[in-house]
């Protein structure tokens, strides 16, 4: 059956939801701990949800505002989708291993994200913590991060928006990366995949490009002093729209290496 919340509630006590239940949420609601087996949805009104403890999620949750996830969360039972203005998780999110997590809105990220197939975030993305998933991971939005240096591992790490570094700490990409605007605020970035860049990139240390390069429009890779490694192939994406092959620039006093066996 459905449930209907019209009344801002602030509770101490765990929430729990069974399967085939529906939480129809219209207002703020805070709660200790979570365990959902059914669904939480938003038909009318404005709702926001907050639990400062545990959070099983087995089903997906839709708010108006913002979902609060103080502690640790677990996926289970299949894909889920998590909708809200912006979704921040305080402590660690565990998957199935098998399915893919969808947040449509922002993410606000703070603890470790480990056991998820695809990540998809439809907004802007405040990386504070290092991601690891089997499948892709698309960033729509604007990407920060923020906190320390980040690892992002999965089979393809695609960003829409433009990411800014701390000024301070690295980016490591244990993948394939596919950038769609440009890079700036990071210290050393390396891929462990291919590259498909679309966008500059600016670092002030070293970038290092395991895999073969795509150019897929015409950029500039900036350091301050440091290194660019290609480490295979750099192929143009070359268009037959276009009688031009793509450019790309190497900007600062550092050097460029283009092979592994230390030529340049």
């Amino acid at each position: 059956g459905t449930l209907k919340l019209t009344g801002n509630l602030n509770s101490a006590t765990d929430l729990v939801i069974a399967p085939s239940a529906t939480l129809d949420l219209q207002a703020a609601l805070t709660a200790a701990t979570l365990d959902l087996d059914g669904t939480i949805s938003n038909t009318a009104g404005t709702s926001s949800l907050i639990i400062s403890g545990t959070a099983n999620l087995g089903g997906s949750i839709t708010t108006t505002g913002t979902q609060t996830y103080t502690g640790a969360v677990t996926l289970s039972g299949g894909d889920r989708m998590l909708q809200g203005s912006t979704v921040n998780f305080g402590g660690t999110i565990t998957g199935t291993g098998s399915h893919d997590l969808t947040v449509t809105g922002n993410l606000d990220l703070d603890d470790a994200m480990t056991s998820v197939v695809d990540l998809s975030v439809s907004g802007t993305s405040n990386l504070g913590a290092d991601i690891t998933t089997t499948g892709t991971q698309t960033y729509t939005g604007v990407v920060t991060l923020s906190g320390g240096d980040r690892i992002l591992q999965g089979s393809t790490v695609n960003f829409g928006g433009t990411i800014t570094g701390t000024g301070s700490h690295d980016l490591t990409v244990t993948g394939n990366l596919d950038l769609d605007d440009a890079m700036t605020s990071v210290v050393d970035l390396s891929v462990s995949g291919t590259s498909n860049l679309g966008a500059d990139i600016t670092t002030t240390g070293t970038q290092t490009y395991t895999g073969v390069v795509t150019l897929s429009d015409d950029i500039a890779l900036t350091t301050s002093g440091a290194d660019v490694i290609f480490n295979d192939e750099v192929v143009t994406d070359y268009s037959s729209s276009s009688l031009v092959p793509e450019v790309i620039q190497f900007l600062g006093n550092g050097g460029y290496q283009y092979s592994s066996d230390g030529g340049s």
